[in-house]
């Protein structure tokens, strides 16, 4: 049995749905016991999960929300979606037989099995994930003290040692350090980070592949990623999670989502597949967010348009460099802007 836990509301019950039913039918010799913490959702979105499970080797709980999460709300830096610190109620809100959780978001795709994740048995650490390599704003780290080459995972897909959790307060640590203080650049990604600092076990590339960099060839990934990406995984092992992918995870913005008008995205077409399997009516599609500040917004879209069309005819390398100029630079700018003002 792999207990699996997502977080959602009536804004993201599509893509959860699909991230659901994609995960049902690539593990379809894994007995998984689907946790859906819920805030406020209908009852014809309660019926449209319930539905996903019937004739699967699966179950699915929902578990509504009982805590007030607008208190967040003043310290989110991002505009995230409240209902993503739910994840940080894990402990409180899941069954106590329960001693180990993939916590997944749901703008996810699963494209293979995570059967080898069953039988996953923890040593010391408290959370396993993949190194965040599309974690591009050099502030983060600095920000939370860590140094460059610590392990840094990105919170949207978690192997969880839930007793250990529980047994060392890790919720309770995460919540008081994340209402402390508004200084946490991504939310609770951040405060997870620093309490399980030392205690993160790394999962293979392929349970998390984010943005361009599921396509991009290891050279031109180099000019995309995180710096210290290749310090955790090899050219070997990034080939293998291209060719072999488990979770693709829609985290970053270029070329949208798949549920949003004017997408792009990778693995769209799979999505899509899905997405018609899912029986319901009057389906709108999101537009695209950019930014809450017009500048940016104008700005993201002249530079999405200018490698859009190297990216459709896949010319990476073209692809790469434009993302480097138009992205990482800015972001280093940004970084050593950001330092200056700190001294």
């Amino acid at each position: 049995m792999l207990n699996v836990v997502y977080c959602t509301d009536n804004g993201y019950i599509i893509p959860t749905a699909v991230s659901i039913l994609s995960l049902i039918e690539n593990n379809r010799s894994v007995s998984l016991s689907i946790f859906i913490i819920t805030n406020n959702i209908n009852k014809s979105s309660r019926q449209l999960f319930e539905n996903l499970c019937i004739g699967q080797n699966s179950t699915i709980t929902i578990l509504p929300l009982t805590n007030d999460l607008d208190r967040y709300s003043r310290v989110d830096n991002k505009n995230n979606n409240i209902t993503t610190y739910a994840r940080l109620l894990l402990e409180e809100m899941l069954p106590e037989t329960v001693d180990k959780v993939l916590y997944v978001d749901g703008d996810t795709l699963f494209i293979g099995s995570i059967s080898n994740l069953e039988n996953y048995v923890f040593k010391e650490e408290l959370i396993c994930g993949v190194y965040d390599f599309s974690l591009s704003d050099y502030r983060v780290k600095r920000n939370i003290s860590f140094r460059q080459d610590d392990i840094y995972i990105n919170a949207g897909v978690m192997l969880i040692n839930l007793k250990a959790w529980r047994m060392k307060g890790v919720s309770q640590k995460c919540k008081e350090l994340l209402l402390s203080s508004s200084k946490y650049l991504l939310g609770d990604q951040d405060v997870i980070n620093i309490v399980c600092k030392d205690k993160i076990g790394l999962l293979p590339m392929n349970y998390n592949m984010t943005g361009i960099s599921a396509v991009l060839p290891y050279y031109f990934n180099r000019l995309v990623m995180d710096d210290y990406t290749f310090y955790y995984y090899s050219q070997k092992q990034m080939k293998v999670a291209q060719m072999n992918p488990i979770i693709i995870h829609y985290a970053t913005e270029i070329f949208g989502k798949p549920w949003q008008k004017q997408s792009h995205s990778v693995y769209e077409n799979k999505w899509i597949e899905y997405r018609k399997k899912i029986t319901i009516e009057n389906i709108n599609y999101d537009n695209r967010y950019y930014s809450s500040k017009k500048i940016i917004t104008i700005y993201k879209k002249v530079v999405e348009c200018i490698i859009l069309p190297f990216y459709k005819h896949k010319l990476w390398g073209i692809v790469a460099i434009l993302y480097y100029l138009f992205y990482k630079i800015p972001h280093k700018i940004q970084f050593w802007v950001w330092r200056l003002k700190c001294l």
